[in-house]
């Protein structure tokens, strides 16, 4: 592989981040009026995630054997960082207001994103991307590979790397989940039952796959993944409410955010609602950039500079 073709891929990654940086929905926030014109809650995360992907693609300190292991781990090498902007805006800074709960939610974070990174480095990830086929392939295998993943457990010698990507953050998050809750977060859960956990969030994961993958085909690149992370959220907020929904426009009004504000705190600092919601957020992202790389590969095939 050339110096000229790795040239021409961050030339992309750069020509993408500052158009996506521009465009108007990219910057979408959430805004809670407390008091009429302050007070304004705010999610500015996924700028913050554009200017670190482009930052570790390009890093001299990160030489990989070429640009697809390049954009790969720096994608989600920027997990802290997002998680740490999500944090302080949307949990931290209006619903906690004590900056040691902050310290203790960002150690939270930063704990389970050693496993990501660790996971996301297998050849594997590596192998299947190189295979990434146009989206329609994708979607029109999609429904099909659900419904196997609703009977069967998921097994990557089960799918051809045509099909296996969709599912793979899946497949990932299924693990993390489980050896986050056994290992390292067991208060997560309630006494010795995490089932109630992971059951949570496979069935938002599933849904917001769905999702996500559906808006692939109709909007552009800069809405997949702020729609992605939002849908997500207003998912698991639904089913942490026990079917009363909490849309996102609720979500961001003064007596939304009292009763998620009850939620997180009903079970302590590290309770049951509060560790579906914020374990939700960040699974949220890792779909999200992993749309991300699905929508580059396949708008820019690397045969281009074969």
């Amino acid at each position: 592989m050339t110096n000229q073709w790795t040239t021409d891929y961050h030339q992309v990654v750069y020509n993408t981040c500052q158009r996506v940086i521009g465009h108007p929905f990219y910057r979408y926030r959430l805004q809670c009026q407390l008091s009429r014109g302050t007070n304004q809650l705010s999610i500015a995360a996924p700028f913050q995630v554009i200017n670190h992907i482009y930052k570790y693609t390009v890093n001299e300190s990160w030489q990989f054997s070429n640009f697809r292991g390049c954009i790969t781990r720096g994608i989600f090498l920027t997990l802290s960082g997002f998680s740490d902007v999500m944090v302080k805006k949307l949990l931290v800074s209006k619903l906690l207001q004590n900056w040691r709960v902050n310290h203790k939610v960002y150690s939270l974070f930063s704990n389970y994103t050693i496993p990501i990174v660790t996971m996301i480095s297998a050849p594997l990830f590596r192998t299947t991307l190189a295979h990434v086929v146009e989206i329609d392939s994708i979607r029109m295998h999609f429904m099909d590979l659900l419904e196997q993943v609703s009977k069967e457990p998921l097994s990557y010698s089960s799918y051809s790397p045509r099909i296996l990507l969709p599912l793979f953050g899946w497949k990932l998050i299924h693990n993390i989940i489980y050896s986050t809750l056994n290992k390292n977060i067991p208060s997560l859960a309630i006494g010795n039952d995490r089932s109630e956990v992971v059951t949570t969030l496979n069935y938002f994961l599933r849904h917001l796959i769905i999702s996500a993958i559906s808006d692939i085909a109709t909007y552009p690149l800069e809405t997949i993944l702020v729609r992605s992370c939002l849908q997500g959220i207003d998912l698991v907020i639904n089913d942490v409410t026990k079917g009363t929904p909490i849309g996102l426009e609720s979500f961001v009004s003064h007596s939304s955010l009292n009763i998620l504000s009850s939620l997180l705190s009903k079970e302590g600092y590290f309770g049951l609602y509060k560790g579906v919601t914020t374990l939700a957020i960040e699974y949220a992202v890792v779909c999200g950039l992993t749309l991300l790389v699905i929508h580059l590969y396949s708008k820019y095939s690397p045969d281009e500079y074969n």
